[in-house]
């Protein structure tokens, strides 16, 4: 996200959403499944989703914590989740901690923050960067050789 920093406005009105599309849909994708039935991969990428950390940080601090079984509805038989416990294995979270999590998520915050100033930084800086002499040569390019755009 802290690449949207370095291009233009339009460039990153278009990347942002581009980006954050991945991570909400990784965010809900292991729910349902135990922790070995998700590829590597995909655990992966999941890893690195802020918002799967929100979630499970937020799934652990309502339910975790030693809370005690969930009522069940007078009318229901059986209650299958009035465990917490088994409502983190049913969701694959039985391995997430709180803080593990909240951890996590500060990191990411503290990369985040820290990535995007050194980019501005870059960005903003007198001398010629890179991407100023790549924009140059795309323009004397359109400017001299006639390329439609």
């Amino acid at each position: 996200m802290s690449y949207t920093s370095l291009s233009c406005l339009q460039n990153s009105v278009f990347f942002g959403p581009c980006v954050a599309c991945p991570m909400m849909l990784l965010a809900s994708f292991g729910l349902g499944y135990e922790e070995d039935e998700i590829p590597g991969i995909i655990r992966l990428g999941m890893n690195f989703s802020y918002l799967r950390h929100g979630v499970e940080a937020l799934v652990m601090a309502v339910y975790g914590n030693g809370r005690g079984r969930l009522e069940c509805p007078k009318n229901e038989d059986y209650c299958e989740l009035r465990d917490p416990s088994a409502l983190f294995k049913t969701v694959g979270m039985s391995q997430v901690t709180y803080w593990g999590s909240m951890s996590a998520l500060c990191g990411m915050f503290l990369a985040f923050k820290v990535a995007s100033y050194v980019m501005l930084r870059w960005r903003l800086s007198t001398k010629p960067s890179l991407l100023l002499k790549l924009g140059f040569v795309g323009r004397f390019i359109k400017a001299n050789f006639n390329i439609p755009r």
